[in-house]
């Protein structure tokens, strides 16, 4: 009990600063009004509700996306990605990506498949 008594004395009084004076507010200087939202709090996304995409029908799903990337200015799949990867693997999970996002090429989709010399 008596360190919690430390611990809020030691919280309510001034700051020293190395000189020992006590810490003063400079003019002009803003503090934070308790009304205010902290920065990390305005940043912080908004989480959908659990099963939020699976309630969805494909084609539901599908007009989400592009409206999502559509708003954002997301062009390419791994800023889908990066971005929102709740949205991501539901779209790969339903094989959707391709109706979102213009179909990719595998990676060696250009070159010939070797084959092996038949001999007779």
């Amino acid at each position: 009990m008596a360190l919690n008594a430390v611990i809020a004395a030691a919280c309510a009084a001034p700051r020293q600063d190395m000189a020992g004076s006590a810490e003063r507010e400079k003019p002009g200087h803003k503090t934070r009004s308790p009304s205010a939202e902290p920065l990390a709090e305005k940043l912080q996304k908004q989480r959908r509700s659990r099963g939020f995409f699976s309630n969805m029908s494909n084609d539901e799903l599908v007009s989400f996306a592009q409206g999502f990337v559509r708003k954002k200015g997301i062009t390419k799949r791994t800023e889908l990605q990066n971005t929102d990867s709740g949205l991501y693997y539901a779209l790969w999970e339903r094989k959707q990506l391709d109706r979102v996002f213009a179909p990719t090429k595998p990676k060696n989709a250009g070159t010939p498949v070797r084959q092996a010399d038949e001999e007779d």
